[in-house]
């Protein structure tokens, strides 16, 4: 899963920043954590916490499981340092492992695993966007949205990147500032595409003018469980479309178009549910095509 979010920081090098300031390591058996690089202690990476002793240290790398092991062997914390320690790094020594006893336990039955902190402590908001069978990237992309992280020609203007006179025009629309708010709800051509999904689903209602409004007016109209897998995907789908669609237009030159990226969103809506619903027998032409059949076998039906 979080090598699917990784791969996202090709197109954006400060992406690996954000992803990991908002995770933590959760500790299992200790065999993955490097005990002085990852933030395994109280979210504290070790390395950064006692930088003194960490220039001495002999084995860098080594792992959580491996220094667990040799404290059993001796009965306390050992450390492998190149040279005799001075008196005030012993006593650097004893604040380290004041902390370290202080941290998690290690879980033998357990593997190491990252978490993301926003499951943690859940948000209205954010329950709308970690939501079961969206890709990973897909989610990220949702809560990058939410936000603000994404940048855009306005941003970048705003903050120097862009030369005075660049333009900041909007690629889809061609008249508004391209804002991230412009680009997903805003623009003429993301608007129709809204209004597509909707009218796909029989859906009436006028959508707000934020990430976080539409998240939770979407989490409102009234479905059955089944139905609402499939419709809880669908904000999310669409804001990764219509930025993916963004930067096809403005950097491979493509026309934009509705009823592409209305197209290729269903298409995904089928690729990704086919499979949840398999007993169901479902085709990819009846996702596209057929909602009302859908619907209706999953025991919902259209909203009037």
């Amino acid at each position: 899963m979080w090598k699917d979010i990784l791969l996202q920081s090709k197109q954006s090098s400060n992406l690996v920043g954000i992803f990991l300031d908002n995770c933590k390591v959760k500790v299992g058996n200790g065999h993955r954590i490097k005990f002085w690089t990852d933030k395994w202690c109280e979210n504290l990476c070790l390395k950064d916490a006692f930088p003194l002793l960490y220039r001495v240290v002999v084995d860098k790398r080594v792992s959580l499981s491996a220094m667990m092991v040799r404290k059993e062997e001796a009965g306390e914390w050992v450390f492998q340092f190149r040279r005799a320690l001075f008196d005030w790094e012993r006593e650097e020594v004893i604040r380290l492992v004041n902390q370290i006893e202080a941290g998690p336990v290690i879980r033998c039955y357990l593997e190491d695993a990252i978490v993301w902190k926003a499951l943690e402590f859940r948000s209205p908001v954010s329950k709308r966007i970690w939501v079961k069978h969206v890709p990973p990237r897909v989610q990220f992309f949702g809560w990058l949205a939410w936000k603000g992280k994404q940048k855009t020609a306005e941003f970048l203007y705003r903050i120097g990147v862009l030369p005075a006179g660049a333009s900041v025009v909007c690629c889809l629309c061609k008249s508004g500032a391209e804002s991230l708010i412009h680009v997903l709800l805003l623009c003429l051509v993301a608007w129709r595409v809204w209004y597509e999904m909707l009218r796909w689903w029989k859906v009436q209602g006028a959508l707000p003018a934020s990430v976080e409004d539409i998240l939770e007016w979407w989490s409102g109209v009234g479905l059955t469980k089944k139905e609402r897998m499939m419709w809880n995907a669908i904000p999310l789908l669409v804001m990764w479309s219509l930025w993916k669609h963004h930067n096809e237009c403005l950097f491979r030159e493509v026309v934009p178009s509705v009823d592409g990226i209305t197209d290729l969103i269903k298409l995904k809506m089928a690729v990704w549910f086919k499979e949840v619903f398999k007993e169901h027998m479902f085709s990819v032409h009846d996702f596209v095509f057929n909602l009302e059949r859908i619907r209706f076998s999953l025991g919902g039906g259209y909203s009037e």
